[in-house]
């Protein structure tokens, strides 16, 4: 019962707003953990449950401080937990115990088909994601763009810390007791929301750069007013995020070399006439370049080489779309393919 208890605790943990001071945290969850880190000790102390029961009381005290460490306190607690539920096994000797495994094992293999799997929150595979960690674009903000002040999503601020620190700091990052409530609910949040004082938030804090994501979930409100001024430029992008630069002496050359003037998936346009058709080509072989996964830059592609006459091209660009994993496109997309294939020559 201690040990359910144990970890029932980190279960009630850390459940506040976000940036909560400490001393604004209810009183419920440290009490869980007080009464759970002085109910662990052992019956029969061992060195060996000394040492599992340790870490336990450690990260109960640190959890009084930061949310942050709750997941650590899990992580302590499951082992310690597991050795004092050991003895449901000795009761039953060898009888049960089989059983037992194959229960667990069962629920693990339920929770990961079931759970993990279907919930779109996870993208079930190995390596990075890259809809949360867009590395192509941080590789060229190393290769590209000169050390400034950033502005970031908080989705970014992790990623920003491990890949560009200390060229680049984040004006912001996922560790919520980190900074003041009053600069989440003022300044952060105002400005990644878009609302009208971001204009001063920017200028109080020297930003002249923006990393922003712009994906179908999120709120695309300050990605739009910054592509709409004439003060900023739009220099790296993919289907979930963009990296805008102020037109400063600092920026010039990183602005001359790489702004889209045509493209912005924000706007939902694939087609150009004229020359702007051969410049919106380029821009998209220079997005796809960055990253091949570009939705929107492969579909400006494919729909100006098929404008242009050009189908062997657009057949191939179209096929390189439809293959992408976890793409559903509408009956457009597949009618041009289609259109392309069915021309002389093809």
């Amino acid at each position: 019962m201690i040990a359910l208890l144990v970890l029932q605790a980190a279960c009630f943990c850390g459940v506040g707003r976000l940036g909560q001071d400490a001393a604004e945290s209810s009183a419920s969850p440290k009490g869980r953990h007080a009464w759970a880190a002085g109910a662990a000790w052992p019956r029969r102390p061992t060195l060996q449950r000394l040492s599992l029961a340790a870490p336990v009381w450690l990260l109960a005290l640190m959890t009084f401080r930061s949310q942050r460490c709750v997941l650590f306190f899990v992580v302590a607690a499951i082992p310690y937990a597991a050795d004092m539920l050991s003895f449901l096994l000795q009761r039953g000797k060898t009888r049960w115990a089989p059983v037992t495994h194959g229960v667990l094992v069962a629920v693990w293999v339920a929770v990961t088909v079931f759970v993990f799997v279907p919930d779109p929150t996870y993208h079930f595979g190995v390596g990075l994601y890259e809809r949360l960690h867009p590395t192509h674009i941080y590789e060229f903000m190393r290769r590209e763009v000169q050390p400034q002040k950033l502005f970031n999503e908080m989705r970014y601020g992790a990623g920003m810390l491990w890949w560009l620190y200390p060229e680049f700091r984040p004006f912001i990052d996922g560790r919520c007791e980190a900074y003041p409530k009053t600069f989440w609910r003022d300044v952060y949040c105002r400005a990644a929301a878009g609302e009208p004082e971001w204009h001063g938030i920017f200028d109080d804090y020297d930003v002249t750069g923006a990393l922003l994501y712009t994906g179908r979930d999120g709120n695309t409100t300050l990605a739009q007013s910054l592509h709409a001024s004439p003060e900023w430029a739009l220099v790296a992008f993919d289907d979930d995020t963009a990296l805008f630069l102020k037109r400063t002496d600092g920026n010039a050359a990183a602005i001359e070399a790489n702004e889209y003037r045509l493209l912005w998936p924000g706007s939902g346009v694939f087609q150009w006439h004229g020359d702007a058709a051969d410049e919106a080509l380029s821009e998209a072989g220079r997005a796809l370049a960055l990253y091949p996964g570009n939705v929107y830059a492969g579909l400006v592609k494919a729909r100006g080489l098929l404008v242009k006459g050009e189908y062997t091209a657009a057949a191939s660009a179209y096929e390189a779309l439809l293959n992408l994993p976890h793409m559903n496109f509408g009956e457009a997309v597949r009618r041009d393919y289609e259109f392309a294939l069915s021309q002389p020559g093809q």
